[in-house]
């Protein structure tokens, strides 16, 4: 319980996952499975939560898949 109250005082800062996983002493990994988890949190919770998600315009720049031509 204690390494979650150090997570979430580091996210609340704003320290990156980089710098959680050393000062934790955490594989880089796992602390990334938890700052995830902390944000799907605090999205669910949210009172928009889902318009966030379902809502909003996505703008893409000119991008080529495949192979050659």
């Amino acid at each position: 319980m204690d390494i979650w109250l150090r997570i979430i005082k580091l996210f609340e800062l704003e320290v990156s996952g980089r710098k959680i996983a050393s000062q934790t002493g955490l594989a880089y990994n796992t602390v990334h499975k938890a700052l995830m988890a902390l944000r799907h949190s605090i999205l669910a919770h949210a009172n928009d939560g889902e318009e966030i998600i379902l809502s909003g315009e996505i703008e893409l720049d000119e991008s080529y898949f495949g192979g050659s031509s």
